[in-house]
């Protein structure tokens, strides 16, 4: 399961404690990682005790990283003249 996602920038965040490093894990999430690239979702692993030292800066840079992702895949919604279709017999 991941920690958090933020779908309108495809991004995953998962907090890493120790027992990622444990066992199989190392060999389960590479492959979790594979998969969420395969869906073209980005994925930001940080470990937990950078994050028990530093909670405002890790979120902070979580939250621009999120936003500025967002922002690049936001097809846009700029009006533009498109041209009528003429019709049979149609004088213009």
């Amino acid at each position: 399961m991941l920690d958090f996602y933020c779908a309108k920038a495809r991004l995953a965040v998962e907090i890493d404690g120790i027992a990622h490093d444990m066992g199989d894990r190392p060999q389960r999430d590479l492959r979790r990682t594979e998969w969420l690239e395969a869906q073209r979702i980005t994925l930001i692993r940080i470990p937990a005790s950078d994050l028990a030292r530093n909670f405002d800066e890790a979120a902070d840079a979580l939250i621009r990283t999120a936003i500025e992702m967002a922002a690049a895949t936001t097809p846009t919604t700029a009006l533009r003249a498109v041209p009528l279709p003429r019709f049979a017999g149609e004088d213009r």
